[in-house]
């Protein structure tokens, strides 16, 4: 899998090309920590750190679909003097560590193989699918309803 590039002008996440995976790693070589790639999503150029390991994409910038059944909102990281956690604003339901945020993600995938589309796993970090299927919001709504007694997932 190609690496996962943050826009820094749509704010939206897209997975490097087979080319621009390859002008990547040579620029990496070089040593080089400065580069431009197109974004496929609004088809501006955005600038990149290629000799960075992670992805540089922060959390607060990322919006990812709720690992919860029957729940097409999304979640944001939200951080302030007093607490740090993952929300959704639709359903309420916050998760306090990414750990177990990543775990809600894993266990709906696994019960619901459609939520596959929804999330991408790079270097053991999970981001949004930019390109799930236009009908995945039909797709959640056949899900069970959740099971879930409390809204902080802990």
């Amino acid at each position: 899998m190609n690496e996962i590039i943050p826009c820094k002008l749509c704010k939206l996440s897209f997975e490097a090309s087979d080319n621009q995976q390859k002008f990547i790693l040579e620029s990496r070589e070089k040593k080089m920590n400065f580069i431009m790639l197109n974004c496929s999503n609004c088809k501006w150029h955005t600038d990149y750190n290629p000799t960075s390991e992670l992805i540089t994409f922060s959390d607060k910038e990322i919006h990812w679909r709720t690992p919860v059944s029957r729940i097409s909102g999304y979640v944001s990281y939200i951080e302030n003097d007093e607490e740090k956690f993952y929300g959704c604003g639709e359903s309420g339901f916050i998760w306090l560590t990414k750990e177990r945020f990543y775990k809600s993600i894993e266990e709906i995938i696994a019960k619901y193989p459609h939520r596959n589309d929804c999330y991408i796993k790079v270097n053991g970090e999970w981001f949004p699918n930019n390109e799930e299927p236009d009908n995945m919001e039909e797709l959640i709504e056949t899900e069970d309803e959740n099971d879930l007694e409390d809204y902080v997932v802990k």
